[in-house]
């Protein structure tokens, strides 16, 4: 089990959004590992809640030696309420 927290800002701090990703891990393989996970993307100042998120990992480990270098391919699909499809449009 892991946990993610990242912040987006276009430059101006009061547009900041933010997610919160909670992921589990499936036994990693000799090259890859695949987690798959839940979370929340919102504004940060407001603390309103814009989407909810399904994010699924691929970690990729190059080389052998350094485990913890990994490249990480991720796709998240997000669930936004009926009122928030109006502001994405």
């Amino acid at each position: 089990m892991s946990a993610e927290f990242r912040v987006f800002t276009n430059g101006i701090l009061e547009d900041a959004n933010g997610e919160v990703q909670l992921f589990y891990g499936f036994n990693p393989r000799k090259y890859h590992q695949i987690k798959v996970g839940v979370g929340l993307n919102g504004s940060i100042f407001s603390l309103e809640g814009n989407a909810v998120q399904m994010p699924v990992q691929l970690l990729i480990f190059p080389f052998q030696d350094l485990k913890r270098l990994a490249f990480v391919i991720e796709v998240t699909p997000q669930f936004l309420a009926p009122d928030d499809l109006s502001r994405v449009c």
